[in-house]
């Protein structure tokens, strides 16, 4: 048992409420752009999978291929992410 919780953190107490407290963190923190969030909700799988996946979901589904990829190279575009920098 000593083996499986080695290097995890000690657990912690902390005051009753704030469960309360980290939900309206997490609020304000989605309701400042909850757009990107949305957004990020929506199409995360379909960028890990070309991401790591590209021949394979190319492969598989040459019908919607080039469709997500150009909408997940103009999302990137918007968002400022340098998609060079994902293969060599």
């Amino acid at each position: 048992m000593e083996e499986a919780t080695r290097g995890a953190a000690e657990p912690r107490s902390v005051d009753a409420g704030r469960g309360t407290s980290w939900w309206s963190e997490a609020w304000a923190l989605f309701t400042k752009n909850a757009g990107m969030w949305i957004l990020f909700a929506g199409f995360k799988d379909e960028v890990l999978a070309l991401a790591l996946n590209r021949d394979e979901v190319e492969a598989t589904h040459p019908e919607l291929f080039n469709v997500v990829l150009a909408r997940n190279r103009a999302w990137a575009k918007r968002m400022n992410i340098d998609l060079s920098k994902l293969r060599p």
